[in-house]
């Protein structure tokens, strides 16, 4: 089973509440997990808890997560880090 773990920032928006920024994290994860399966029918994705950016980083550059919703800071930061990203 191919399985990805996405992590999400806990301010990608500040005007909303933490569970509604998390309910929509999980229904983007559905909608991109439902377009994976049309070529790989075992994927999968996995909401991890809101982390915020630095450990975004530290967790895409370690391998404990494979998707951020991340912002320029996170993309920066990532690239510098580990210049595999993509």
């Amino acid at each position: 089973m191919a399985r990805y773990r996405l992590t999400y920032y806990p301010w990608i928006t500040q005007h909303k509440e933490p569970a509604v920024i998390r309910a929509n994290v999980d229904t983007f994860a559905r909608l991109v997990e439902v377009e994976m399966k049309k070529s790989d029918t075992s994927a999968e994705i996995i909401v991890e808890p809101v982390l915020e950016v630095p450990a975004q980083v530290e967790s895409i550059v370690t391998g404990r997560s494979d998707i951020l919703l991340t912002d320029n800071q996170g993309v920066v930061r990532g690239l510098r880090a580990c210049a595999n990203l993509r």
